[in-house]
């Protein structure tokens, strides 16, 4: 199936009227929806990974619609709209279809595998959906024309774990008390990024060139300079992976890691593709072990390289936090139910303050209204 525009000039592109609805107690949980009004478009979007699930085209003439290079409707065609018997002829045969009264009193609908279509038949002739025929023809000798178009994610709603299976967790980050955090990229073959120990050339390397580059006061620094005269700390801007990386303007290794969740209600929405992170917190274990003893009876094969045989006495649980958590769960993990926040406030934030909790090497920006979490940095 193909959708095309009007072939839009650039400056037509950016001038396009998009309408961004979202649930603002819970972003995390109901879907992103635009509709591009002057499209006759509406794109849904799973709220957790933010991928499109769901093409519902509800203007049929401000598209050009296509199936394998036969046009069947929308501007580009020689009729106004999408016939049923012109859709029927190069789809095939289906099932019989149904009517949808909450769509209109005439919507007659037809379903195929990812593709769901509506056309108006007349309330007189809807025996024939329920009897096995399909009005391809109707009383005036015209094809009914389509009036709604879905194209859709077979599995999800119906199997949503088998749609956010498709990409887990970009990101992991490692916090422990007596080691600097660790950040591992899952998508870039597990490479791991250490703060205060990987430089920028590593982060090059793994990450490859950034979308930007700036110093810390926000003026432009280009990727490709070697030296830092003012020893500014500079950004590097990974806005398809979701994350800006802080360096030291000196010793040229990182010092910070901005993780961003693309929030809806946040000011930098759109600016950067959502970051799918977990943290976890590491507790030290707590034993009691006996150096440079023999190994006892049925002791773990750690034990056996080691030459050590230790004996637990308790261990606390490590604490795990997901990017889509909210903030009341993850105050109860991290007992900072009482703690007192700061608050951010930015002049071009349409939906108010933030509050800014820390924690072991990470502050929380935490939106104040839905308790979704805005970004996570980690230093």
């Amino acid at each position: 199936m193909t959708v095309g525009d009007k072939s839009l000039r650039p400056e037509e592109a950016r001038n396009l009227l998009t309408q961004v609805v979202f649930s603002r107690e819970s972003p995390n949980e109901k879907p992103i929806i635009l509709d591009v009004q002057q499209l006759g478009l509406r794109l849904r979007f799973e709220p957790k990974l933010q991928r499109l699930y769901l093409i519902d085209i509800y203007d049929i003439s401000r598209l050009g619609l296509a199936f394998h290079g036969h046009v069947f409707g929308g501007y580009r065609s020689d009729t106004e709209a999408a016939s049923l018997r012109q859709l029927y002829g190069i789809l095939g045969v289906t099932h019989s279809g149904q009517r949808h009264p909450e769509l209109s009193d005439d919507a007659y609908c037809l379903q195929y595998p990812g593709l769901l279509t509506a056309f108006r038949v007349p309330a007189g002739r809807g025996d024939l959906a329920f009897s096995g025929g399909i009005p391809l023809v109707l009383e005036d000798g015209s094809s009914p024309r389509m009036m709604r178009l879905v194209v859709h994610d077979i599995d999800y709603p119906r199997a949503p774990s088998r749609f956010l299976n498709t990409a887990a967790r970009s990101v992991e980050v490692l916090i422990r008390d007596d080691k600097p955090a660790e950040i591992l990229f899952r998508n870039f073959d597990d490479e791991v990024l250490v703060i205060g120990e990987t430089t920028c050339q590593d982060v090059l390397s793994i990450l490859g060139s950034p979308t930007r580059t700036h110093i810390k006061r926000s003026e432009p620094v280009s990727v490709m300079k070697r030296g830092n005269d003012d020893g500014e700390d500079y950004f590097l801007n990974y806005c398809d992976v979701g994350v800006d990386l802080l360096f030291d303007g000196r010793k040229h290794v990182l010092r910070k890691t901005i993780l961003r969740t693309n929030l809806p209600c946040h000011s930098m929405f759109g600016e950067y593709s959502k970051c799918s992170f977990v943290i976890k917190f590491v507790d030290a274990p707590v034993r009691k072990t006996l150096q440079n003893s023999k190994p006892k009876k049925g002791a773990s094969f750690e034990e056996l390289l080691t030459g050590q045989a230790s004996t637990p006495i308790g261990r606390s649980q490590d604490k795990v936090i997901a990017s889509d958590d909210h903030w009341v769960l993850i105050a109860n993990k991290l007992n900072l139910t009482n703690e007192k926040p700061m608050v951010l406030e930015r002049a071009e934030q349409p939906f108010g303050s933030c509050h800014l909790f820390g924690v072991k090497h990470c502050v929380f920006e935490i939106d104040t209204r839905s308790g979704a979490i805005c970004s996570l940095t980690v230093s």
